[in-house]
């Protein structure tokens, strides 16, 4: 487990976290943007976010114990499926095309809130 503290506010109330897999060529879990504050302008209590990984596209390897491989001209970055890498050496590949578990649970608590409106 791993764990953070953060404060957002009315002008910084959007997260974003990214974690990368090691040692894996390039893949990530993470969200971008997550939106602190609700629509009636209070706080998120608590939030649990399942994440899937990220190909970030700079690096070929389709495995964890793939070597070096610097991907030319890098590509965007692009959610690894059961589908994609389409390679039986990859970890996540599933020829039946059956579920992806979650790698990862994102847990969000709110500890304290300083009374401030968003």
């Amino acid at each position: 487990k791993t764990f953070a503290i953060f404060r957002t506010d009315s002008i910084n109330h959007l997260v974003s976290l990214v974690s990368m897999l090691g040692p894996s060529p390039d893949w990530i879990v993470g969200v971008s943007g997550l939106e602190m504050c609700m629509v009636n302008c209070t706080w998120i209590e608590d939030k649990e976010l399942l994440l899937y990984p990220w190909d970030v596209g700079v690096d070929s390897g389709v495995s964890y114990e793939s070597p070096d491989l610097p991907t030319k001209p890098q590509e965007p970055i692009r959610r690894i499926t059961v589908n994609f890498p389409k390679d039986s050496g990859a970890p996540f590949y599933r020829e039946d095309g059956s579920p992806m578990p979650p790698l990862a649970k994102l847990i969000i608590k709110k500890l304290r809130e300083y009374k401030k409106s968003c």
